[in-house]
């Protein structure tokens, strides 16, 4: 989903900027400076209908996975902590977004979609190559995931990296074998 809606995401963004900068120009509002498309109600509606499907696209992906997927990655010892910085850090750069962004509008106009739309891009390849898949993965497989070292590597991970048989869970979790019995039979299930 998050390649998918990157992808996406800076396709609408891009298309905004491209069509902003092709039938736009400067023009003064209430006597104010800014970008304008006058008389192409056309191209107008199509900058709407793109900036709806970038809301859409954002919500089906980008928008739910950036609250559930800190949940699914971080161990169970710093979880709560991780999710709270990750948390934090969200609402962090939604303030800075909110500052940043009508200053670059006012200045460099429809650049400034190509900027976002650029972003987004460089997301798909941080994400393709970092963030493995945790879709049917309980929380123990994922940390798996990351305890085997797949750093660059998401792409390579197989269904079956970190997955446990019931035999597996109830060979670990059973207080009645004791340490001996385990290494023992870890030893003949090497063999």
């Amino acid at each position: 989903m998050l390649i998918i809606g990157l992808l996406l995401m800076g396709f609408w963004l891009f298309l905004v900027g491209g069509l902003q900068g092709r039938y736009g120009n400067w023009g003064d509002v209430d006597g104010e400076r800014i970008w304008v498309i006058n008389d192409n109600q056309s191209i107008t509606k199509g900058i709407i209908v793109c900036s709806y499907l970038f809301v859409c696209s954002f919500a089906i992906t980008m928008g739910p996975v950036s609250w559930t997927y800190p949940a699914e990655i971080f161990p169970m010892r710093v979880r709560a902590k991780a999710v709270s910085l990750s948390t934090a850090s969200n609402w962090i750069m939604n303030c800075v977004l909110a500052w940043a962004v009508p200053p670059a509008l006012s200045s460099i106009s429809f650049r400034t979609y190509y900027i976002f739309g650029g972003f987004n891009f460089a997301a798909f390849v941080h994400v393709f190559f970092m963030f493995p898949e945790t879709a049917g993965r309980t929380l123990e497989e994922v940390e798996e995931i990351f305890a085997q070292g797949h750093v660059f590597t998401a792409w390579k991970i197989e269904k079956n990296v970190g997955l446990k048989t019931l035999a597996d869970v109830k060979h670990v979790h059973d207080p009645h074998t004791n340490s001996e019995e385990k290494a023992s039979q870890e030893i003949r299930e090497k063999a």
